[in-house]
């Protein structure tokens, strides 16, 4: 499918979901325990240029704001123009949902505000990809999902951080 609209070319969107056996992960009230968790993982995979709105110089100006670590890498080094967006979120019993998320391969950690630009544009391009017609409504709900995902990220550290 080669379909270009805003600058979007190539849009992949997977979805899986799998079962974690035994992994210990931290509780809700702060303990840790041992026991089966769900992983559900989807990927935004898509190619990048100027038509329409600029993606790719918005997708580049914001890495331009972050750790050099980030601007090294999370670029796609044979196809700098590759936006490869991973949301693993996990579930278990006594488990807030929690997510995290991966650039082109490199986990990006919202640790420090200085990141913050960095959720700021994927939220801002997931929702706008949720709302493009030319996507199928299952499409557009596993996009309105994974900025969810985001929205909550950023809400548990703004929670922590105030």
């Amino acid at each position: 499918m080669n379909i270009s609209f805003n600058g979007i070319n190539n849009l992949r969107i997977l979805k899986g979901k799998e079962q974690v056996k035994n992994m210990i992960y931290p509780t809700d009230s702060g303990n840790f325990t041992k026991g089966n968790v769900y992983a559900q993982t989807t990927v935004i995979d898509a190619y990048l240029d100027d038509n329409g709105n600029k993606d790719l110089t918005e997708f580049k100006n914001t890495l331009k704001k972050l750790r050099s670590c980030y601007q090294v890498n999370c670029v796609d080094k044979n196809s700098p123009e590759h936006f490869r967006l991973e949301s693993t979120s996990y579930e278990a019993k006594n488990l807030t949902k929690a997510s995290i998320f991966k650039l082109n391969g490199y986990q990006v950690l919202l640790d420090e505000d200085q990141i913050l630009p960095l959720f700021t544009y994927f939220a801002k391009f997931t929702r706008s990809q949720a709302k493009n017609p030319e996507h199928s409504a299952a499409q557009r709900e596993v996009l309105a999902d994974i900025n969810q995902a985001i929205q909550n990220r950023v809400q548990s550290y703004i929670d922590l951080t105030t």
